[in-house]
């Protein structure tokens, strides 16, 4: 819990002009995230509509998420109940993406994907239940 915290007072949600801007209109983006729940990594890659796409990454699982369109305060609902999957939350789960300095003195800030539950069920709606920080950018 006190990770969450600590990330949590230092997180700066970017919103530009009323659009996410982790949303590049000219391009996908591709970002390698360390899932701290699952203690594994992710592939997180955002369409220019905004629409997320989720895989494993560096293990043999093999499933996929599609999700989205991020909205203006960079935001959507995510189902991990897929094919292949290993033990999905059993309600869907609102992802937020944000900007992090997680590594002191770093020059730039990192992205960082806080999942809570707005129906309640396994936590409070404001209460984070996990979160993903990014690695690699440009991972294809």
């Amino acid at each position: 819990m006190s990770v969450f915290l600590v990330l949590l007072t230092v997180m700066t949600v970017a919103v530009v002009s009323g659009s996410c801007p982790a949303v590049d209109p000219t391009q996908s983006r591709s970002i390698v995230f360390k899932d701290i729940h699952d203690g594994d990594y992710k592939l997180g890659s955002i369409a220019p509509s905004g629409v997320l796409t989720i895989k494993p990454y560096n293990n043999t699982e093999s499933w996929t998420i599609t999700a989205g369109p991020l909205d203006d305060s960079c935001a959507a609902i995510i189902d991990f109940n897929v094919p292949g999957k290993p033990n999905p939350p059993p309600v869907k789960l609102l992802l937020t993406m944000a900007n992090v300095d997680y590594l002191a003195g770093s020059p730039k800030m990192s992205p960082a994907v806080v999942f809570t539950d707005p129906s309640g069920t396994l936590g409070a709606p404001t209460v984070p239940l996990n979160i993903w920080y990014g690695l690699r950018h440009g991972v294809a």
